[in-house]
């Protein structure tokens, strides 16, 4: 189990979010609590990545390149169900990169670019 500097950033229409944070990198699992007290986890494995999060609103996004995938988001008890177009998914020694669309009843409804860096920080290692 490794700390590391996490740099957030999502880019949609609407606007984006940025945000730097110290998380934990686990067994390829790299997870941490954003300033706004949600949890964030990305699994990567396979060409495959699964981006969830738990907080004031729940999500759980599956990233492939492959094929169509299917995603939820969860609000005041309420869930919506999306289909994903992963259009790029790059993983590096430090970095995740992913291009997606999103949409519903076959209409995109949102695009996004999702960018994570993210490195050791010194005398990070936990025992």
């Amino acid at each position: 189990m490794d700390r590391v500097w996490i740099s957030f950033t999502l880019i949609y229409q609407e606007g984006r979010n940025h945000f730097e944070v110290e998380g934990i990198l686990d067994n390829g699992i790299l997870q941490f609590t954003s300033p706004d007290k949600e949890t964030h986890k990305l699994e990567v494995s396979d060409n495959v990545l699964v981006y969830s999060k738990i907080g004031e609103a729940n999500m759980r996004f599956t990233f492939d390149t492959a094929k169509r995938t299917k995603g939820t988001y969860e609000i005041m008890s309420q869930t919506m169900t999306f289909d994903i177009d992963t259009k790029q998914l790059s993983r590096s020694k430090g970095s995740i990169l992913v291009d997606y669309d999103l949409s519903q009843f076959g209409a995109t409804i949102h695009n996004a670019l999702l960018t994570i860096l993210y490195r050791p920080i010194q005398g990070g290692n936990q025992q």
